[in-house]
């Protein structure tokens, strides 16, 4: 037996070696088509803008056509509008803050940084609002500050949906307004598809956003309490 195979590779070893180089040719083949492939989609990036001046690629809009499209755009407008009107309920307010700030524009900027377009592109969004809870002291204005705690209050959800985005380019989508009336938020990019890829299959957090005194620091007990909303 040993034989006989000796002597079979011996008197085909010519076709045998072309047998194996077609193989590795195909292999090399598939592996550059793919790679190749790869290299020919969108590469989409996402950034989160927080700022107290409101910014869109409308570039040749006056100020106050920016605001309108700012406005007009809100992907979360009306339900936080909505969760404005609830948290400033007596009842409801419980563990929101008290001290509002200037309003602070958060927006959603989309990158594709591919030579190739990406077509029909949906964003799923979600913005989870959190509240503060505490023991207090005897007073109740005294919070125990070791017993703070920030929970989630509401998730809201939606998606941002792109017919086209050219190749090396960037767009705008303003998510929200927010002058305070939450302590802080979550926002998650939860899925991104397009008609070339699946770019985020599970919730992925892009931005942290918090009250204005919990960044800058408190400027008295009395804001401290008030941000925590332990007085009026």
């Amino acid at each position: 037996m040993i034989v006989w195979l000796k002597s079979f590779f011996i008197d085909n070893w010519k076709d045998i070696f072309e047998v194996i180089l077609g193989v590795i040719n195909i292999y090399f083949v598939i592996l550059v088509y793919k790679i190749n492939k790869k290299d020919s989609n969108p590469k989409l990036s996402f950034e989160v803008v927080k700022q107290k001046e409101i910014f869109t690629d409308k570039t040749d809009m006056s100020s106050f056509e920016h605001s309108k499209y700012f406005i007009q755009n809100l992907l979360f407008g009306h339900e936080l509008k909505l969760l404005e009107w609830e948290i400033a309920d007596t009842k409801a307010g419980s563990g929101f803050p008290k001290d509002s700030h200037s309003p602070t524009y958060i927006d959603l900027l989309i990158h594709n940084k591919a030579d190739f377009p990406a077509t029909n592109v949906k964003i799923d969004i979600s913005y989870v609002i959190k509240k503060v809870i505490y023991e207090t002291g005897i007073d109740e204005i005294d919070i125990i500050e070791e017993s703070i705690e920030f929970i989630d209050y509401k998730t809201i959800q939606n998606s941002i949906n792109i017919n086209y985005l050219s190749a090396n380019s960037e767009t705008c989508y303003p998510l929200a307004i927010t002058t305070g009336c939450y302590i802080s938020a979550d926002i998650y990019i939860n899925k991104v598809t397009s008609d070339e890829l699946t770019f985020i299959k599970k919730p992925v957090k892009i931005y942290s956003y918090k009250h204005d005194a919990l960044l800058r620091g408190f400027r008295d007990p009395t804001e401290y309490r008030k941000v925590f909303g332990a007085m009026e």
